[in-house]
């Protein structure tokens, strides 16, 4: 599959369109200025395991507002403000009932009340039905950014990856692209979002850190193989590339978690699919020579499979793996 004809098109759509620049600069700035109010307000709140905090950018942009979800399916939004931290199940109340039979309704409801703690307590008891959610594919999202997001290496399956955080929190980066049913398309501010972005570390002669564009398949079918999913990461990635390379990319560089430096003069980019694995579709994508998006920026491809147990993953295989620094060195 020639990737580099994927990237050609991309950096097509995206210079014939160039609103995206003066958007995502935008973006980059409103974060910017609201991410300490952000931060301060998450730190009012502790959700605990079996439920999440997420977050975009609209609720970063506008009120100080948290996505709650169990699963990776959204079950209720908390709200930061002067006079405490309320909790609200508006518009998640039938899905959150369909899928795991909890059935407590709340309306801005004090984080500490009783009612609300019965509703965080009602998801430890649905934990062994967790396989019920809405996108299994969502579920396997939040089993491998909990995976990811292990600060100590003792019982870490992969060292030295962190998923990237909008303000503290898990999120999807937004694109100016469709690419999820196999056809690219430019799509302005209604594009699709990426699965995972991460940062990794990897061994000294692979070039140390670097952002990874992660698109993950909670199967390995024979008509969705890695080949054809690695189209829509390299499209996800010549975005990202692009957007590092633009007038707002030192800006988005920090936010990614690079916060002392700015983007390098040469610049390589990860790109992986991550999906389960199987003995005969296991493509590792080590034979293809990184691809050029622009002057001194490039895409290098990778797999990363992982293997299941009941309490999440069991192992990880892939050339992601084989080439991220091994040893439990804090990340």
């Amino acid at each position: 599959m020639n990737y580099s004809e994927i990237v050609k098109d991309v950096n097509e759509m995206l210079t014939k369109k160039p609103e995206w620049e003066q958007r995502y600069a935008k973006y980059a700035q409103i974060i910017q200025k609201n991410e300490s109010i952000y931060k301060e307000g998450k730190t009012r709140f502790q959700p605990k395991s079996p439920l999440y905090r997420y977050t975009s950018y609209s609720k970063v942009k506008g009120n100080i507002e948290y996505d709650i979800r169990f699963c990776g399916q959204s079950v209720a939004t908390v709200t930061s403000q002067n006079d405490g931290i309320s909790i609200s199940t508006e518009g998640k109340d039938e899905s959150t009932k369909k899928f795991f039979g909890i059935e407590i309704r709340l309306v801005d409801e004090p984080w500490s009340s009783t009612e609300a703690s019965k509703f965080r307590a009602a998801f430890k008891k649905e934990l062994q039905k967790k396989e019920k959610a809405k996108s299994r594919e969502h579920h396997v999202e939040n089993i491998l950014l909990a995976e990811f997001g292990k600060k100590k290496s003792d019982n870490k399956k992969l060292c030295n990856i962190q998923p990237i955080r909008l303000c503290g929190l898990f999120f999807q980066m937004p694109t100016p692209l469709t690419a999820s049913k196999g056809t690219i398309s430019f799509a302005a501010a209604n594009g699709g979002g990426i699965d995972i972005l991460a940062r990794v570390r990897h061994k000294k002669k692979y070039g140390g850190r670097r952002i990874c564009v992660m698109e993950l398949k909670d199967e390995n079918k024979s008509d969705e193989p890695p080949q054809k999913v690695m189209k829509q990461a390299v499209a996800y990635a010549t975005f990202i590339a692009r957007l590092l390379r633009s007038e707002s990319g030192n800006n988005w560089y920090k936010i990614f978690g690079f916060s002392n430096e700015t983007v390098p003069d040469e610049l390589t980019i990860d790109v992986s699919v991550v999906m389960p694995y199987d003995e005969v579709r296991n493509e590792n994508f080590e034979t293809i020579e990184p691809i050029q998006v622009a002057e001194n920026t490039y895409l290098k491809l990778y797999s990363l499979y992982f293997i299941r147990n009941e309490n999440g993953v069991r192992e990880f295989v892939g050339s992601l793996k084989d080439d991220i620094k091994p040893h439990k060195s804090k990340y």
